[in-house]
């Protein structure tokens, strides 16, 4: 696959940047006091004004954003006076950011639904959609969720098939409650998708207008399991039916899929025998208190970045910047080797890493016939394209190829994503 300068397709749209947060738990076990229902918790105690130490980022690093996801645990326990304070620090985050109302997304988590309520219907052996309908009582009788959900063009997500699909200008995100079946019944609690119910989404997707749109597909329970390194016992809260979901995602070219859940986050591509890569971004927690259960575990936002579309294939090309939260540093750059995800993740280019290293030892042979050196900064002049390899793929193929041809690789210093290849004894 080669690009050049002029066939590289640039947005020429305004540029989108996705704010992600997800597992806020506002409540009793939030980790900053102005996110808690009880400020005397020791959970919070050395986070008294986490709002602002959000907005000191933001000024900062001089932050934009056009659009907000959240994915599921909004609450800890769904009382009404936990989706009042999260209502508000959510419109406070959007005020921050700029971000109008009907740019705000989210779909519920495992922690939405009031377990109290429940059990009371189960109590009565009242029918399960009337038992499903009461323990979201909180959150639809809210006015800010149910605006966000008024504003969507299909509402279902409290009803089969517990689903909403938003659409503007630029814009689809399709929002799926994977956690409107788990309850309080259940031995082992985890997300599920109901077959059927991506049927009847996919029907009302066809009929909508989706060209030249970013599609993202937001849910709160992980479709995949991942190494945990928090845990000793086995993960059984994956996505029930996670094939029939992420067949939905390929079939459907989402181009990212957005979960919570995991409070550890990640980044990956998916792809499947229909060979369309989708980011998939697991996004941690934002304000859980994670001491008890996480070993000291940050908290993390998101931002994605589209910045482009690959014109043979068509895969958006952009990046996802991490941050991460400590008591003692507030917010800083998150770290692969701490976080388990880099500060910065690109995507869009799907060359693998034996095609990688082919190109790397063809381009940098041929600057070192007539030079002394090959700098990443002036290839990515040449081949912009490059910049959206995987990072950790890109290292790899590099290391290899240097290894295989005596080259050495030399981090150009105060510059993170530059260096130079040089011969080695040079």
């Amino acid at each position: 696959m080669v690009f050049s300068k002029k066939t590289f397709i640039y947005n020429t749209q305004k540029l989108m940047n996705l704010l992600v947060i997800s597992d806020l738990h506002v409540g009793a076990k939030a980790r900053a006091q102005d996110f808690s229902t009880n400020i005397e918790d020791m959970c919070c105690r050395n986070t008294p004004d986490y709002i602002n130490d959000f907005e000191c980022l933001v000024n900062s690093e001089n932050l934009d954003v056009t659009h907000i996801l959240v994915a599921g645990d909004i609450t800890q326990t769904a009382a009404y006076e936990e989706f009042e304070l999260a209502a508000k620090n959510i419109k406070k985050i959007a005020d921050i950011l700029e971000v109008d109302v009907q740019n705000i997304f989210f779909i519920p988590g495992n922690h939405d639904s009031s377990w109290v309520d429940e059990k009371s219907s189960l109590a009565r052996n009242e029918p399960v959609n009337l038992t499903i309908s009461k323990k979201y009582m909180n959150i639809v009788s809210h006015p800010f969720f149910s605006e966000l959900l008024q504003n969507a063009v299909h509402n279902h997500m409290f009803e089969a098939p517990f689903g909403s699909i938003w659409i503007n200008d630029h814009l689809v995100v399709v929002g799926i409650n994977s956690a409107a079946r788990d309850g309080a019944s259940k031995d082992v609690h985890h997300g599920a998708v109901n077959i059927d119910d991506i049927k009847q989404l996919e029907t009302k997707l066809i009929n909508c207008d989706l060209k030249d749109k970013v599609k993202i597909l937001l849910t709160h329970h992980h479709p995949k399991n991942y190494t945990d390194r928090t845990f000793p016992d086995n993960d059984f809260s994956i996505m029930q039916n996670a094939e029939a979901f992420l067949r939905f995602a390929t079939e459907n070219e989402f181009d990212v899929i957005v979960h919570g859940h995991k409070h550890i986050p990640r980044f990956d591509i998916h792809s499947d025998y229909q060979n369309y890569p989708i980011v998939a971004l697991s996004a941690g927690s934002f304000s859980a208190s994670l001491k008890d259960y996480h070993n000291g575990v940050a908290n993390f936002f998101h931002i994605i970045q589209f910045e482009g579309q690959c014109p043979q294939n068509f895969n958006r090309l952009g990046k996802i910047t991490s941050w991460a939260y400590f008591d003692n540093n507030k917010w800083i750059c998150a770290d692969k080797n701490r976080d388990y995800i880099a500060h910065e993740e690109y995507f869009g280019d799907v060359r693998n890493r034996k095609v990688l290293k082919e190109h790397f030892r063809r381009e940098i042979s041929s600057v070192l016939a007539q030079k002394n050196m090959f700098r990443w900064k002036k290839h990515l002049e040449e081949k912009p394209q490059m910049k959206y390899c995987n990072l950790t793929l890109r290292e790899l193929a590099l290391t290899e190829v240097c290894s295989e041809e005596g080259w050495e690789y030399v981090p150009v210093h105060g510059h993170s994503n530059d260096f130079l290849i040089m011969p080695e004894g040079k």
